[in-house]
């Protein structure tokens, strides 16, 4: 049986979620069946590199479309379109799965429609964009929004909020929500961890609180750096590890040696070993000014940690008791003192958490199987209608009804 060739697309290649739930993915398909490429506007980190090597029988490759990283968002997407035209017609393919984040990026379906390309996958995976160069870059979301989603085969979602960034409303009903890929087992709580790094990094009883994620506006690291000023204050002996490293890195180093604070906070700039961090913290901070649905969240909550999180976060994060969200519109003073009322689970109550977290759907084999069928339409004379996915695949929930619970507070 001839492979279905499938090019897993994003605009970075990094650290972040979506480079490991590309990661994962490209990890876990059937090498039998499919062989992959990952196709990136650039590169920041090789982190994931290897990952993805192993993916599909050692077959899977990585390709970079502009040798050089910009944090300018303009050029990057300004200098793609004609290297992923070049990309696509040198290098045919049956799916294009697009992992992205703004309504300008959907041009690339019209790209890969006009060179032959079976099925166009678009995966919504955030809720909205920064504010550098914000009007230019609103109106060219809205310009491909409404432009190019027409040329999109199949629409995922990553959560409600992230749904309705990306589509429009009358394409609302054929969004399907996607659990992130967790390998659960893999973030299972370990004691054995926690005694390991603590003893690294010479910590006894202290309280750990942990954040990862690039340090970018997105991710409100001044306000992250604020919250644990003031957790100190209550809680001299605390420490903040914080996996991540972005164009605000220097700003925030400069901001803690400023405070006084540096010493108490451990900055791990990328590893592939988070788990092992999860293990060893007891809480977990992710303030952010918006998000899709963050995967690294539901790998704190496999690990059994406390997981403090903004109200600009979809409340599909939440799967555990022990989730909580705390507004924006609160002061880094109440958010440490809701942070250092924690109440902090056992090592038993921590270890059972990760079944908690595979009982609410995230098993990674059912979340490959779904994947492989979707992929596997491009063999079909003709594509499935995008409404009629969710009756396909076994793990995926209907937009409209997720968008209607959460507003009746059902996921909260």
């Amino acid at each position: 049986m001839e492979k279905i060739r499938v090019t897993e697309y994003t605009e970075r290649w990094g650290t972040g979620g979506v480079e490991a739930y590309i990661a994962n993915l490209v990890y876990g398909l059937d090498a039998e069946k499919f062989d992959v490429t990952v196709l990136a506007a650039q590169r920041e980190s090789d982190l994931y590199d290897e990952k993805v090597s192993h993916g599909c029988g050692n077959k899977s490759s990585i390709h970079i479309l502009i040798p050089e990283t910009t944090f300018d968002p303009i050029r990057r997407v300004m200098g793609t379109a004609p290297l992923f035209t070049k990309y696509i017609q040198d290098n045919p393919c049956d799916v294009l799965h697009l992992h992205i984040s703004q309504g300008m990026a959907l041009r690339y379906a019209k790209i890969a429609k006009q060179n032959g390309v079976k099925l166009v996958i678009a995966q919504s995976h955030n809720s909205r964009f920064g504010n550098k160069h914000f009007l230019i870059k609103w109106i060219a979301h809205k310009y491909g929004k409404y432009t190019y989603e027409p040329y999109v085969d199949i629409r995922l979602a990553c959560s409600d909020k992230a749904a309705k960034w990306l589509f429009t409303q009358k394409d609302l009903e054929s969004v399907a929500i996607c659990n992130c890929l967790v390998d659960v087992d893999r973030f299972r709580f370990s004691g054995s961890d926690r005694k390991a790094l603590r003893k690294k990094y010479e910590l006894t009883n202290e309280k750990v609180y942990l954040t990862v994620g690039r340090i970018h506006y997105q991710k409100n690291p001044k306000f992250l750096l604020e919250i644990f000023c003031q957790l100190t204050k209550i809680d001299p002996d605390g420490r903040l590890v914080w996996i991540g490293t972005g164009e605000d890195s220097d700003e925030i180093h400069y901001l803690a040696e400023q405070r006084g604070i540096s010493t108490k906070i451990i900055f791990v700039d990328s590893t592939l070993e988070i788990e092992k961090y999860m293990s060893m913290a007891d809480a977990f901070l992710l303030p952010s000014l918006y998000e899709g649905n963050p995967i690294v969240v539901t790998e704190a909550q496999a690990s059994g940690l406390p997981c403090f999180l903004s109200d600009a976060i979809t409340k599909q994060a939440k799967i555990l008791a022990s989730t909580k969200y705390i507004s924006l519109k609160e002061s880094s003073e109440v958010w440490a003192k809701i942070i250092h009322n924690l109440k902090e689970p056992t090592e038993s109550e921590r270890m059972r958490a990760a079944e908690k977290i595979k009982q609410a759907g995230y098993d990674v084999q059912l979340q490959m199987n779904d994947m492989e069928k979707i992929y596997s339409m491009a063999d079909n004379k003709k594509i499935t209608p995008p409404r009629e996915v969710v009756q396909i695949v076994d793990n995926v929930i209907h937009v409209d009804q997720l968008i209607v619970s959460n507003e009746r507070g059902l996921a909260a």
